[in-house]
């Protein structure tokens, strides 16, 4: 399954559980070559997202934009976003 669509079955079923928005960035012509895909993860009543998920050479790296400090590197998407834990533990 492509990553864009387990972020989207996983945003539907975290909503139920304190999600806001997920916002999902692909890169433009004309955006810095250095920064792919990512995704920003909203909580309910937070204007700013609580988490950042971008996948890397090495695998999928969570991070807070608050500070941009790795929260930590997963093999897998599905288990980066079970690592934001909104909610029970989500299966993909």
């Amino acid at each position: 399954m492509s990553d864009r669509i387990q972020v989207l079955r996983w945003s539907h079923e975290a909503s139920r559980h304190g999600l806001r928005a997920t916002q999902i960035h692909e890169p433009e012509p004309g955006d810095d070559p250095s920064v792919g895909p990512f995704v920003l993860v909203y909580r309910n009543g937070d204007e700013w997202a609580a988490w950042g998920l971008a996948r890397k050479p090495h695998g999928y790296e969570l991070w807070s934009p608050a500070n941009f400090a790795t929260i930590g590197v997963y093999d897998t998407i599905g288990a980066a976003l079970c690592a934001i834990g909104v909610g029970p533990a989500l299966r993909l």
